[in-house]
């Protein structure tokens, strides 16, 4: 019987994409925006880049993207529109800031980013207007697809530059060179609940009672949100060897912090990605994580210590898991401390246990960067050429945003004038 023939591989090239997102932002839907666009420009595909401002502190906090940003405010050449931020900031944030954008002609594809197996209410409608998503973890692809059965939604597998990591200078950070330090990363706007660095002091304490040259060194970012320094502080109780970090770095000088730590701490709640973890893999770190949400489609008993939990329902002030945590199924994960306090002991007793553990971390990541989704692509141009439906409800929630927007700089323009006309600034 004769063989059918080899299908053609597809590769994309045929559109000119419209790449909008946080690419200037300190944050890490800015990260995974600049991930992207670097995936792009490896593939040689036609883009133009739009940064979006956050209009937070988070803004242009990074450098070097000033000659590729297109400022041209009417010049709309392509086809596909990739939006790079959560869904209600492409109404919020998209729509007012590039009013132009042809939302209603090109295909809209969005890579959001979330933390629940429920969607909260505030995402529906802008996800409504997109023709397809692309989900960087199967977590995130699920949950969407529990809410959109018939909506295009693509595992949009993401990675980390793999690069060698910076010379440790624990002098730098005030740590001693002959203890195990242990790393607990969180920003605290991203909901100190979720990311629960209260059980990593909990399991190091209980790993930990005597001598033992460890530490825990605890960055955190945004340090005065929600309290978030108070509540360390309180949990620490006076433990010198819990160490309190909140100094902004540079990323160089983050890349070097992480490579002067031993290992990394996560027994957060719940991910949608886990980029930071991702970040100390790829610096062959061995990584502490709860074994549930999106950090499992890269974290394997292998390659991580992965820690057991117990499923509970969501408690959280953070405004974006208020709708959720009403919703039945708004579970998330509670880690095992006592699980993760033998991990801890484990690694501080066999640093070949370590390096092992390490090395496998550091060959997964270099995998997934390998992965360069040309596939994913060329998937979003065929759909953009042989056409894609949109709803009525999609077409009137875009243009019903961009009548908003206008309308509120039509009255920001009135009292501007009005203001000038009676003497004021």
């Amino acid at each position: 019987m004769a063989k059918p023939p080899q299908q053609k591989e597809q590769k994309p090239g045929s559109c000119t994409y419209h790449l909008l997102g946080f690419v200037t932002g300190g944050l890490g839907l800015g990260e995974s925006s600049r991930q992207t666009l670097q995936r792009m420009q490896e593939l040689n595909i036609a883009l133009s880049v739009r940064n979006v401002d956050s209009r937070d502190h988070r803004a242009k906090q990074i450098s070097g993207f000033e000659q590729i940003l297109e400022t041209r405010r009417k010049h709309w050449p392509g086809h596909i529109n990739l939006i790079h931020v959560n869904p209600p900031e492409f109404g919020n944030l998209i729509l007012d800031q590039y009013p132009n954008i042809p939302a209603i002609r090109n295909l809209n594809v969005i890579i959001p980013f979330w933390e629940l197996p429920v969607l909260t209410e505030s995402w529906i409608l802008p996800l409504e207007a997109m023709d397809c998503v692309l989900a960087p973890t199967h977590f995130i692809q699920e949950t969407i697809s529990k809410h959109f059965p018939d909506k295009p939604i693509i595992h949009y597998p993401q990675s980390v530059n793999i690069k060698s990591a910076p010379k440790p200078d624990r002098a730098r950070f005030e740590l001693p060179d002959d203890a195990f330090v242990f790393l607990c990363g969180f920003d605290a706007m991203s909901c100190m609940e979720r990311k629960n660095p209260m059980a990593s002091i909990a399991a190091f304490k209980k790993a930990f009672q005597g001598g033992e040259k460890v530490r825990l060194l605890i960055k955190v970012s945004n340090p005065d949100f929600d309290g978030a320094r108070e509540k360390l502080e309180q949990m620490k109780a006076g433990d010198d060897r819990i160490v309190i970090y909140s100094e902004i770095l540079p990323r160089e000088e983050l890349e070097q912090l992480y490579a002067s730590c031993d290992a990394l701490i996560s027994l957060h709640r719940s991910e949608g990605l886990g980029l930071f973890i991702m970040e100390m893999m790829a610096q062959a770190k061995p990584t502490i994580v709860t074994a549930w949400s999106g950090n499992m489609d890269f974290t394997t008993p292998e390659n991580s210590c992965l820690v057991d939990f117990k499923m509970v329902p969501v408690q959280s002030r953070h405004p974006a898991y208020q709708f959720c945590a009403k919703a039945p199924e708004a579970c998330w994960a509670d880690a095992d401390t006592d699980c993760a306090a033998g991990w801890m002991r484990a690694l501080v007793a066999d640093r070949q246990l370590c390096a092992r553990i390490g090395k496998q971390a550091h060959e997964t990541m270099a995998q997934l960067r390998e992965n360069d989704c040309a596939g994913v692509f060329a998937q979003l141009e065929e759909m953009h050429r042989h056409g894609f439906k949109r709803s009525k409800q999609a077409r009137s929630y875009i243009r019903k945003k961009r009548l908003k927007h206008l309308g509120k700089k039509i009255e920001r323009s009135f009292k501007r004038v009005i203001g000038r006309t009676q003497g004021r600034p």
